[in-house]
This record gives structure tokens, sequence and C-alpha cells, in this order.
């Protein structure tokens, strides 16, 4: 199949994900870090019941499919963690072209480096033109921030920027890896096990929490609310989808393109996300976008 076919389920997926990751990052801000563990928790249960029908009910793994499993719950529970908290310190467009813009220049320097990819004149331009957009996102987040109502820490929102492009190209690299692994399980299997690790994990964390003190909990029943748990469950679904798509794109393309352009579409993506909930966005967010934009056609 033509990668380039699989873009339209990729766009749909990411602009309805990046809406409902909002209205979760504003509910955990009234929260408290409960709040997180119970969405964290939930992904990883819904996640397991969805992939357990997806292989049929047939789990069987090897040791090494469990490790790599393993590497993956760790990666998107800090990747879940850190995207409900910058959205905390940007708005939908400025934390997207951030974090996509500086994932793809990094993957095309792994991809480069650790499988051999080659990276010429194009890749270079491709570098420059999203370096370029997250300097106008900077630009733009500098003039606009008082004008939101969004926290006013650059300082943070960089942090976080910066976390979440090394646990997105990790991700990236070990679903790579993976793919290229001769004694793998089935893709559905390799994405059970990451979330009933996570799954175990974070239900450990949230009993350690309510031992040490029951009162921590409070943001766990607000985030048990229906309305929540029902975006929590669309929200994965959608992920379950993406995280298929992505690794069946990555088994045949190289990681360079790949990047390149699911980066340049997330990009346009987290803008339009932005604008439906009316988030202001100054003319240099545009440019970026127009960037990115530029970016998908070479």
């Amino acid at each position: 199949m033509n990668p380039l076919l699989m873009l339209l389920p990729i766009a749909i997926i990411s602009l309805v994900s990046n809406i409902l990751t909002k209205i979760q990052s504003r509910m955990v801000e009234k929260t408290d870090f409960s709040a997180t563990l119970v969405i964290l928790l939930l992904t990883s249960f819904f996640a397991c019941v969805f992939f357990a029908i997806m292989a049929g009910f047939n789990l069987s793994a090897n040791l090494g499919t469990l490790i790599y499993a393993t590497l993956y719950a760790m990666i998107v529970a800090l990747s879940m963690s850190n995207s409900l908290k910058i959205l905390q310190y940007a708005s939908i467009a400025s934390a997207g072209v951030v974090s996509r813009a500086g994932t793809l220049i990094v993957t095309i320097l792994t991809g480069t480096l650790l499988f051999g990819e080659k990276s010429g004149f194009i890749a270079v331009v491709r570098v420059v033109l999203m370096v370029a957009a997250v300097i106008f996102v900077f630009l733009d987040k500098r003039k606009s921030t008082q004008q939101t109502n969004i926290k006013n820490s650059p300082l943070l929102f960089a942090i976080y920027a910066g976390a979440g492009i090394i646990i997105t190209t990790a991700a990236t690299l070990l679903n790579k890896s993976f793919a290229q692994y001769p004694d793998r399980a089935s893709d559905n299997v390799y994405f059970f096990y990451a979330n009933l690790i996570m799954l175990a994990g974070v239900a450990a964390v949230l009993l350690a929490k309510f031992i040490k003190d029951p009162k921590s909990l409070s943001g766990a029943r607000y985030a048990l609310r229906p309305k929540y748990v029902l975006n929590v469950l669309l929200q994965t679904v959608l992920s379950d989808v993406y995280a298929l798509i992505n690794i069946m794109l990555l088994r045949g393309t190289e990681i360079s393109w790949y990047t390149s352009v699911t980066a340049a579409v997330g990009i346009v993506l987290t803008v339009v996300s932005s604008l439906i909930f009316r988030e202001k966005l100054g003319v240099y967010s545009y440019v970026a976008t127009a960037i990115c934009i530029a970016v998908v056609f070479i």
C-alpha cells in the first residue's frame, strides 16, 4: 500500500486526538496528579481490551517481544503525562509545532546514524525549514502569552517540549527496531503487553498513593466522571489505531520520510485544533504552519 494513502486516516485521527487531549489537559489542570494516573489507568485498560480483541485473544509472546513491550510501556506513560502538562504552558499550535519539528530533526539524525539512512540535500532542507518553524513559534509565543489564559512560563514550556521530543523520538526508534526484529510477535500482541505492563505499573502507583494518603485521590474521583471516561475511551481507540498504522508505515519506509510527513501534517492539524478552542494565534504561528505545509510537498 502506498504510504501516502495513509495520510488521510492519520490526519483525521490526529485532529480528533488533539481535541480530546486538550479537554483532558483542562481537566487535569483543575485537579491533582491522581487524575493523570487515572487517565493512564483507563487508557491502558481500554487499550488492553482493544488489542486483545484485535489479536483474536491469541496473546502468546516470546521474551524479546516482552522486553520491547516493557520499554514501550514506559515511553507511553511518560508521553501521556508530558502531553497533559505541556498544554498548560502553551497553545495546541505552539506545543505541536515545537514538539513535532524537534522530533523531525532528531529522528533524521538518528535514522542516519543508527539505521544507515541517506540524508541528502532534501533532508537538510526539511531540517532547516522545521528549525525556522520552531523559531517563529517562540516569537509568536513571546508576543501573545499575555493574551491567553495559558500559564506564562517559557522555561517550563521549553522543558516539557524538549522532554516530548526525546520521548517521541524514542518511541519511533523503538517501534522501528521492533518492526525489524525477526522473531517478533504480532503488532497487536506487542501493544497488548505494553499496555498490560503500563496498567500494572500505574495501578501499583495509585495503590501506594492511596495507602499513604487516601485524601490525595480526590482528583481521581473527578477523572472518573462518565464524560471524562468516555473521552479517554475514544482517545484510546484512536491512539491504538494510530499506533498500528505507524508501525506498519515504519516497517516499509525510512524514518526520515515517515517523520517528515507525519510531523508536517500533524503541525497543520494542531493549528486547526487550536482554532477550534479559540486559542489566540499570531502571525508567526501561521507562518510556521505555512512552512510545515511546504515540508509536506518537499
